[in-house]
Parts: C-alpha cells; sequence; structure tokens
C-alpha cells in the first residue's frame, strides 16, 4: 500500500483537501466566512477620503467560484495573490454549474436561466419535438391509482428523469418542485401513471424552457418592494397525500422580485386539521428565515424589521402570536408553537394574512388551475 503526499484529482479525500486549503488562503489574505459551510467568503476595505468603500465577495462551489466586487482594482489583486497558490481561469460570468447568468446594467436586472441544460434534457428523453403543455402537474399522483407498473428496464429511465429535473427545481425552475416531489415518491416503483406525468412535466418544460428567475432593483414603493430586505409566503395543503393523508408544506421566500429560497415536502406527520397543517410548514419556514438573515447580515445587508411572512390560515397566526394557546386543537403541538412564538415575539419575523388566491406558496403544495398556476408562477419567478 502507498501513501500519497498530495491528493489526487478524482479520489474521495480530494475536494475536501481542495476546500481546506482554499479556506486556509482565504483566511490568510484577510476574507471572513459569510456561513457556517465556508462557501461565501467576504473582505471588506474601508472608505477613506478619496475613495468609498471596497467589497470583495467570492461564492466557492467545489472548485468554481463566482467572484462580486464594486472595486476592479480590488479583484484584479485578488486574481494576482491567488494565481500564486492556485491555477484560476478568470473572465465575466456567462454559465456557471449549467446556470446562465444575464446582467443587464440597463434595466438593473440579473436574470439566470438553465435554458441549454433543459433543450440536452429534452433531447437525451426523445421529447425535443413534442407539444407543449401549460402547466407541471395536472392531478395528484398516488400509489393506488399508479396504473400498471413499469417494467423494470425503464425504471432507470425514470430514475434519470426525476433527477434531471430535480437539478432544475433546486436551481432556478422553483415553478416545477411540487411535481418533482411528488415523482420521486415513485422512483422505487414506478407505475405507467408516474412516468406519464413525468412526461407531461418534460411537455411543459418544452414551453418554459427559457424560464428563469429574474432579479431587479425595488422601487421601495411598499413592504413587498424594499431593497436588499427578505419576505415571503408559506402555505400548506392539508391532507393533500391520497397514500398518507398527510399535508404537503410549501413555502418561498423572495429578496429583489424573486424566489432565492423554496421547498415543497410532504409533512413526515399526519396533522388533525388545516390550520396545524400550516402550522408546522411556518415552523420549517423559521429555520430558513433565521439562517437567510443571519447570511444576509454577514453580507452587509442586515434585515432592519420583521421579516414579512404572508399567509392565508388566520388560526395560525393566531397560534404564532401565542394568542390561543390554550386551544384544544392546539395542544399536541406545543414545541412547534413555541419554537414558531419565540421568533415571531424576538421578530424575526412577522406574519400577516393574505387571500389563497394570492399566495404564492400555493403553487408548491398541490396542482393548481391554468391560470392560478401561470399567475403564482409570474410572482415566483418574478417575471
Amino acid at each position: 500500500m502507498l501513501k500519497l503526499l498530495k491528493s489526487v484529482y478524482g479520489l474521495h479525500q480530494a475536494p475536501l483537501h481542495f476546500k481546506q486549503e482554499v479556506c486556509q488562503w482565504f483566511r490568510s489574505q484577510g476574507y471572513t466566512p459569510a456561513n457556517d459551510a465556508e462557501t461565501v467568503w467576504i473582505k471588506r476595505v474601508p472608505a477613506t477620503s478619496t475613495s468609498q468603500a471596497k467589497l470583495i465577495i467570492h461564492a466557492l462551489y467545489a472548485d468554481d467560484m463566482l467572484h462580486f466586487t464594486n472595486d476592479t482594482a480590488l479583484y484584479q489583486d485578488f486574481v494576482k495573490q491567488f494565481k500564486k497558490r492556485f491555477d484560476v481561469k478568470s473572465g465575466a460570468v456567462g454559465v456557471y454549474l449549467g446556470n446562465r447568468v444575464v446582467v443587464n446594467h440597463g434595466s438593473f436586472t440579473v436574470t439566470l436561466d438553465q435554458t441549454h441544460y433543459t433543450e440536452e434534457l429534452l433531447e437525451r428523453f426523445g421529447m425535443s419535438d413534442c407539444t407543449a403543455v401549460p402547466t407541471a402537474m395536472s392531478q395528484r399522483l398516488s400509489t393506488t391509482m399508479s396504473g400498471d407498473l413499469l417494467p423494470v428496464s425503464e425504471h432507470a429511465t425514470y430514475r434519470n428523469m426525476v433527477g434531471s429535473m430535480l437539478y432544475l427545481a433546486s436551481w432556478t425552475r422553483p415553478d416545477i418542485s411540487y411535481a418533482v416531489s411528488e415523482l420521486s415518491r415513485f422512483v422505487s416503483a414506478p407505475g405507467q401513471n408516474h412516468m406519464t406525468a413525468a412526461k407531461h412535466l418534460l411537455r411543459y418544460l418544452k414551453g418554459t424552457k427559457e424560464m428563469g428567475l429574474k432579479y431587479s432593483r425595488p422601487s421601495n414603493k411598499g413592504p413587498m418592494d424594499r431593497p436588499n430586505q427578505l419576505w415571503g409566503y408559506v402555505d400548506s395543503d392539508w391532507a393533500g397525500c391520497q397514500d398518507t393523508r398527510r399535508s404537503t408544506s410549501g413555502f418561498v421566500l423572495v429578496l429583489n422580485g424573486s424566489a432565492i429560497s423554496w421547498k415543497s415536502k410532504r409533512q413526515s406527520v399526519v396533522a388533525l386539521s388545516s390550520a396545524e397543517a400550516e402550522f408546522m410548514a411556518a415552523s420549517s419556514l423559521v429555520q430558513e428565515v433565521t439562517y437567510a438573515r443571519r447570511f444576509l447580515e454577514k453580507l452587509g445587508f442586515p434585515q432592519t424589521s420583521p421579516t414579512l411572512i404572508y399567509e392565508d390560515n388566520r388560526t395560525c397566526i393566531a397560534w404564532s402570536e401565542g394568542s390561543v394557546g390554550g386551544s384544544d386543537r392546539a395542544k399536541h403541538i406545543d414545541l412547534r408553537q413555541h419554537y414558531v412564538h419565540e421568533a415571531v415575539q424576538a421578530k424575526t419575523l412577522k406574519l400577516e394574512v393574505i387571500a389563497s388566491a394570492d399566495n404564492v406558496a400555493d403553487i408548491l403544495t398541490k396542482p393548481l388551475p391554468q391560470a392560478s398556476f401561470q399567475l403564482l408562477r409570474k410572482r415566483l419567478l418574478g417575471l
């Protein structure tokens, strides 16, 4: 057995060792991590009598990095110092990890999309010439209504379809998150109806392949349009799963006009009421809000007021404020109640009521009619 003196590209240990080397270099250059995973590094140069404050941020994903700065000289100095230790190719960002990044300085917008990846996906599964459909999913899926089971030879194809679309849903297409979450429940034993639903989703992507996230400069006209201030939506679909009667949680956090974090997930236990299902969704959102606020503050964008979260269930809002703590319907969710209530008391977030038709998180909890789906999609993606 031979002991290597250094990591070799392709070995399991190589990514960890590379990250350790990069993190050590950032610390030696006066950078500080902006998150616990040490994947975002930041350096500030205070303003002087002759120059404004300078800032440079690096986002690290394996051996790919994105750089953000307000000073060209600061970036050039970084590249010069970094090249002394690592090989590096620098230039304006075009495509990052399969995501096309388009910066429009005239309109002050940044758009992210995966058009090329979607086209490759359609071609890989023989759907390049399919007919497009207007929604991601037409009906719920279940085990009891799966149709005939797919032949074992087609299981890998189904899994590859779902896995490929999961990558899209995780990066730039939150509008397909619910559909992909539903499809992923059946990867171990898919039926004909599940494959039909997967192909339906590919047909939806055919007609929307150029869609993505669009961020823009807010006009500061209201609480939902404030620069660098976080807000969001939360919702649930009570007892929507026909197999387990569990509910589906959905939430989205928005910054500068478009989603930055979202989730569509079936809840781990059965909720006994719609209010309880909504409250369970809210408790999972609190964790994400807490992290996002801390991360934004380290980046230099402190959240000066409680994060507004729009919710369409008044009982859930009342529980978050602690006004019905003695209700029989709330006794068994005591732990979640106190967790959300403490976050509200600490002014981490504030739940406000919104009409169900305007709750963007509804698109993450169930199939919707075409008109509702397209309206909420527009708000979700910032289009």
